[in-house]
């Protein structure tokens, strides 16, 4: 039953026991291979294991099956940055945010991408973007506030970390942030 033993390994991963979810999840590919979204789950447990390259050959397989799988650009986009490919991770990147809109990671990571660029007016709008897709996501808040600082807008920065400390009034982040 390659569903079962599918899930089965995203389960054992959510457990934390990754190794097993490893050995379940490639049981699984065994049985049926054509799955671009199990191989893109293999990439994950990968890829927070540290294998980095297995995370690459299982996300290049998950899109080599389906490629549009826009999460699959997304968490490939990350490793290649994580290597010091910029434009390859950019494009990665742009690819999932073309593929789904939606998709609040991908405006996050090409922010961050383009922060570290020094494109900080370009990742204005792109933590902008993930913030109206996901509201509660402290990162990108965050972010977003230093982003403000470092284009010469602390007013902007101020109001980002005043909005948020509304919603979460205790969070310690989002405190010293302000």
């Amino acid at each position: 039953q390659p569903d079962a033993l599918h899930y089965s390994g995203v389960l054992a991963h959510q457990h934390g026991r990754s190794e097993e979810a490893i050995a379940l999840i490639t049981r699984s590919l065994d049985l049926a291979p054509d799955q671009p979204d199990w191989h893109s789950n293999l990439g994950i447990i990968f890829q927070d294991r540290g294998k980095l390259q297995e995370a690459v050959v299982a996300y290049r397989r998950a899109l080599a099956l389906q490629p549009t799988h826009a999460n699959a650009h997304n968490n490939i986009g990350v490793l290649l940055r994580a290597q010091g490919m910029t434009v390859e991770a950019e494009e990665a990147y742009r690819t999932a945010i073309c593929l789904n809109s939606n998709q609040p990671d991908a405006y996050h990571n090409l922010a961050i991408l383009l922060s570290a660029t020094h494109r900080t007016q370009e990742a204005v709008t792109c933590y902008c973007k993930a913030l109206t897709l996901k509201p509660q996501y402290p990162e990108a808040r965050r972010l977003l506030a230093l982003a403000y600082c470092v284009i010469g807008q602390p007013d902007k920065a101020v109001i980002v970390c005043e909005e948020w400390l509304k919603s979460e009034p205790d969070d310690p982040v989002a405190l010293h942030t302000l």
